[in-house]
């Protein structure tokens, strides 16, 4: 038997207003001149209500009733938006996780490319989201992924010292040469189990799903 085990991503960023760079008035506070929440707001209510609740209550059917097992990566920002715009959410993906059939998995909070850049910064943002789960779900996530999977070994370094088991990456022939993206494989110094995505598998997913 072939086993698949899908992975959901929930990630909204806090986009930026089109002013952003202009002179600022005084007495604005920082964060309404720089941060467009009319449109985050508008953009999370619309993409909840056709997508995150439907696909959640279909997740948690799937798993009632068919012995299905999934995992769920949501950003700190999603989480944030959904605390402030849509409390409901959070709720049905409790009901989810609660099962115990759906692992919980870290991300970057901000689903930044910080590590390009800084692994202080990405260790940072992969402790925040593992504490903010932790606290709402009640689940401490033993598998991380990095923004858009980008798979580097200074990245894997710091999901190690974090205490993270596993790392999800890219299964591109770039990373994993002759070899098969169906199997697991363990980082160069053995301490971190590498999980690839099935790319071509999971593109077919995701273009039968949005046609």
């Amino acid at each position: 038997m072939v086993l698949i085990i899908p992975l959901f991503e929930l990630h909204q960023p806090r986009r930026l207003k089109r002013q952003f760079g202009r002179s600022i008035q005084p007495g604005t506070k920082l964060e309404n001149f720089y941060f467009d929440d009319d449109l985050n707001r508008e953009t999370f209510l619309r993409v909840s209500r056709v997508a995150y609740r439907p696909a959640l209550d279909s997740i948690l059917r799937c798993i009632e009733h068919k012995a299905f097992k999934c995992a769920i990566s949501v950003s700190g920002t999603l989480l944030e938006q959904a605390a402030a715009w849509g409390p409901d959410l959070v709720t049905r993906m409790k009901r989810v996780i609660d099962t115990g059939s759906c692992e919980l998995i870290a991300q970057p909070y901000y689903g930044s490319l910080s590590s390009l850049f800084s692994p202080e910064e990405l260790a940072g943002q992969l402790e925040m989201q593992r504490m903010a789960a932790e606290k709402l779900f009640k689940q401490s996530p033993k598998t991380a992924k990095n923004t858009g999977l980008i798979s580097r070994e200074d990245a894997w370094k710091v999901m190690r010292a974090l205490g993270f088991k596993s790392a999800i990456v890219e299964g591109t022939e770039k990373l994993l040469g002759f070899r098969s993206p169906n199997c697991l494989y363990s980082s160069g110094d053995g301490g971190l189990r590498l999980i690839p995505r099935n790319y071509p598998l999971s593109d077919m997913v995701n273009f039968k799903a949005d046609t």
